[in-house]
């Protein structure tokens, strides 16, 4: 029997709003990248230059209890320093991640709301910004599909100037105590 959209719903702000720690110490990992320019008589491109790197933080709830279900990732550019870097706040729905809460730091374009004058929002943010769970869920469970991406957007007080103040954001922003202390991508060694 599927969970009722309500229940739902409360159990995300929850997870959201609950005090968390991070479980484990994470490391960060490659990505596979492939761009394929839909040519057939050319072969797919590669390039270091396009790979991404991320960051898997499993959490565990006020009693280090580990959360099933539930992650943070960190996805960066390998060789780009503080450059477009993505936070997601992911609960495992429908046997699938499901995106419920996204910081965009230091974005490579502004972020255009779908929704503004309904939400009550700026129409266009830029810089750094917040797809926050509550700007979102306003629009009931399409807002949490890969097609819906979390359509409203906040921008964020300040820039965050290293990657340690990302990290600090993102734990007063999802609630997650010591999230200062994750490791740095191997590129953030001068910007501490």
């Amino acid at each position: 029997m599927p969970l009722d959209e309500n229940v739902l719903f409360q159990e995300w702000r929850s997870l959201l709003g609950d005090p968390k720690s991070v479980f484990d110490w994470p490391t960060w990992e490659f990505l596979q990248v492939v761009y394929d320019n839909r040519d057939k008589g050319i072969p797919s491109l590669k390039s270091k230059s396009a790979q991404r790197i991320q960051l898997l933080v499993q959490l565990a709830d006020k009693h280090d209890i580990a959360l099933e279900g539930v992650r943070v990732r960190f996805c960066a550019w390998a060789d780009r320093p503080m450059e477009d870097i993505t936070v997601t706040f992911e609960v495992l729905h429908a046997e699938r991640w499901t995106c419920i809460s996204r910081i965009d730091f230091h974005p490579y374009g502004p972020h255009s709301n779908r929704y503004w004058r309904k939400f009550g929002l700026a129409a266009d943010v830029n810089g750094s910004h917040i797809h926050s769970y509550d700007d979102n869920v306003r629009l009931g469970t399409d807002a949490f599909t890969a097609l819906g991406n979390l359509p409203n957007a906040s921008p964020l007080d300040e820039e965050p100037g290293s990657f340690r103040e990302i990290c600090q954001v993102v734990g007063r922003s999802f609630n997650i105590k010591e999230c200062d202390n994750l490791p740095m991508p191997e590129w953030n060694g001068s910007l501490l």
